[in-house]
């Protein structure tokens, strides 16, 4: 018998059997970690890396704005909230939603000046519903890029003949819609004018 062990540290070799492996056992153990499909490893894919490029791209606008994004786990037509704060640090009310896409192969029109991104009309059927302000970012992956749009003032310029019972929504944004911080300081504004009007409402 073979023992794998060799060259380990006392500490750890001594509490291990003298029959721990033979190396064929070794050897036939190893085969089969690498040759069936049932153990193969979980590997990282170029869409998991785009988009957690798009992510960080986005936190890193909101974070020189002086924010924060909360990225959300499980993705039900969010993927992140941004939380502003007050001149004193203070919390404020409400939050702007954010939903990420993240593509290698950015689709634009004829005259090149939008982007064109189809969404689910699942996912338009909620965000136009939502009282907070929600855009969408599109992440050029190879120009390092993210575009946006604002989801509810889009649809009620662009959107009211659409069919909700058609699978997607086409939606077309300026090239000129490039998230920076200065575009999340604006939203700020924004979701602050809707809880305001909520206020002045319900007050």
């Amino acid at each position: 018998m073979v023992r794998p062990n060799q060259g380990w540290h006392q500490a750890v070799s001594q509490f291990l059997p003298s029959d721990y492996f033979s190396i064929q056992h070794y050897v036939a153990l190893l085969r089969q970690i690498l040759t069936d499909p049932r153990l193969t490893r979980k590997r990282i894919t170029r869409e998991h890396l785009i988009a957690t490029y798009s992510a960080n791209h986005a936190e890193i606008q909101v974070l020189e704005a002086g924010y924060l994004l909360e990225r959300i786990e499980h993705d039900y037509g969010i993927d992140g909230l941004i939380w502003t704060f007050d001149k004193n640090g203070g919390v404020e009310n409400g939050e702007v939603k954010l939903q990420l896409k993240a593509t290698d192969h950015l689709k634009m029109d004829r005259s090149q000046a939008h982007v064109l991104f189809d969404v689910s009309i699942r996912d338009v059927a909620y965000w136009r519903m939502e009282p907070m302000p929600v855009l969408l970012l599109v992440y050029d992956a190879k120009q390092r890029i993210a575009y946006w749009v604002h989801i509810q003032a889009y649809w009620e310029e662009f959107g009211r003949n659409t069919l909700l019972t058609q699978q997607s929504w086409r939606v077309k944004i300026p090239k000129s819609n490039i998230f920076n911080p200065e575009v999340v300081e604006y939203f700020r504004k924004e979701k602050n004018s809707v809880l305001n009007r909520f206020w002045t409402a319900h007050g």
